[in-house]
């Protein structure tokens, strides 16, 4: 073999060599890249049925929960209850017209069944606001399918009908009472719901604050009661207001809010503040407030007792009444008596009355020069020139 040859035996070998080093690494790198594909898709196996595990262990902890809230199997219990849980609910929020009716019963597999209610009745939109409250964070399986609320004219009432769906599950206990909203601790504060409602009223228009009708000071005399009766009108008809005040600084002072009255005895002199707030119903409700101040201060003296009238005269003014004439007209007798501290003359005939000085009675005869006076003390008679009080 010549020196060429030999050469490229060598070349040829060497190319042989690497080929086979270049098949086996390709093979090798395959070989591992095949298994890490398995790897993987194993692991993405595992990973799903993890997951399909998790879920279907939330969704059975979901319809446990579910189950809890659910109302019984049994068809007629279940609408017992729920109809019960309702009347209840809207007696206590005082609403008016109360009606609750059951419906159909809608199967749905073997899972749960799906019974309708509708409940109708009248109240204002704060007890409609509570009955809402109720029915979203009351733990039980419900929901408002349609809502109707109508306002009636010239009152604060609002007519509602609800249309419930409420749903029934075949594992669901067995029990006597539906709970309200007050067993679920995930529910939202009261005031802040309300809140969210009343103050953008759509039923009426803006509610407008109460006029109080109240003087800011008033001065008290120590030891003399003191009465006050508050006074309010609203701008809105429909609007009722109550009072209330802080008497606290007034020792035993006396508050009732029903028909803002106060009562207070004060017994020491000084300056006593305290607040007044009228609020009205409305929605949302408006109130005032207002400062007063009581001033208390000494009694005034007592005024001495006026003097007693002076003693009626001891004289007896009959004795200046001298009869002075006696005439006759027309058939009929008349006396004249001159009452000389006046200075005027008495024309009287038989029958009249007579009063002069001490002296009451009547003229009894009249008899030629001679007159009859009858008095309480009986009869007596004058002659002309003679005074009636002998």
């Amino acid at each position: 073999m010549t020196p060429r040859e030999k050469a490229l035996a060598v070349i040829v070998a060497s190319l042989v060599g690497l080929l086979a080093v270049a098949y086996v690494g390709q093979s090798t790198y395959s070989a591992f890249t095949s298994r890490d594909r398995t790897i993987e898709g194993l692991r993405t196996q595992v990973d799903d049925a993890a997951f399909q595990v998790k879920r279907g262990l939330r969704i059975a902890e979901q319809l446990d929960a579910f189950e809890q809230q659910a109302l019984p199997e049994e068809p007629e219990l279940a609408r017992s209850l729920y109809k019960g849980w309702l009347v209840r609910t809207v007696t206590d929020l005082s609403m008016k017209n109360i009606s609750v009716e059951a419906g159909s019963v809608r199967p749905n597999g073997e899972i749960y069944d799906a019974h309708t209610f509708t409940l109708t009745g009248a109240g204002d939109l704060g007890q409609i606001s509570r009955l809402l409250y109720e029915i979203q964070f009351a733990p039980i399986l419900h929901r408002i399918q349609r809502i109707t609320i109508k306002p009636v004219l010239d009152k604060k009432e609002l007519d509602l009908v609800l249309s419930m769906d409420v749903l029934s599950m075949r594992a669901a206990p067995v029990r006597n009472e539906l709970p309200s909203s007050k067993t679920n601790p995930s529910a939202a504060p009261l005031a802040d719901y309300e809140k969210a409602i009343l103050d953008r009223n759509l039923f009426a228009p803006e509610n407008q604050a109460p006029n109080l009708k109240l003087d800011e000071t008033f001065i008290v005399h120590r030891g003399a009661p003191f009465d006050l009766t508050l006074r309010a009108d609203d701008p809105d008809k429909l609007d009722a207001v109550r009072f209330e005040a802080d008497v606290s600084r007034l020792p035993g002072a006396r508050f009732t809010s029903r028909d803002g009255k106060l009562h207070w005895t004060p017994q020491a002199n000084g300056e006593y503040p305290f607040t007044v707030i009228v609020r009205d119903d409305g929605f949302p409700n408006r109130e005032v407030e207002k400062s007063v101040n009581i001033t208390v201060t000494d009694p005034p003296r007592p005024t001495p007792p006026p003097a007693p009238p002076p003693p009626p005269p001891t004289f007896n003014l009959a004795k200046l009444a001298v009869v002075t004439a006696i005439t006759e007209a027309n058939g009929q007798s008349q006396v004249w008596v001159t009452l000389r501290n006046e200075g005027r003359t008495l024309k009287l005939g038989v029958g009249e009355k007579i009063q002069v000085g001490h002296l009451e009675g009547h003229i009894a005869s009249i008899d030629g020069q001679h007159v009859t006076i009858a008095a309480a003390g009986g009869r007596f008679t004058a002659k002309l020139g003679d005074a009636l009080a002998q």
